[in-house]
């Protein structure tokens, strides 16, 4: 993500963390996002971590894009374990 909007200093990147039971360090996690971020580039200014606690973790997304106008929703996982 970082190299994408490296020469578009305008731009913010949020990370977010959703908690619940069975969550990891988000700090740790915020931490490997961030080097991962600016290792390709992009300012640490320009990242925001924020985190988020409720059940319905779609709404919580959606409406912190929402909050905060942003145009675009990357999602990932911090393990491979399927929770479904």
């Amino acid at each position: 993500m970082g190299f994408v909007l490296n020469d578009q200093p305008e731009h913010k990147i949020y990370l977010l963390h959703i908690l619940d039971k069975d969550s990891k360090d988000p700090y740790q996690l915020f931490k490997k996002a961030e080097e991962e971020i600016t290792g390709n580039g992009f300012p640490r200014t320009h990242i925001e971590s924020k985190i988020l606690q409720g059940k319905d973790v779609c709404s919580l997304i959606l409406n912190f894009a929402k909050e905060k106008k942003a145009g675009v929703v990357a999602l990932g996982k911090s393990d491979s374990e399927e929770k479904f």
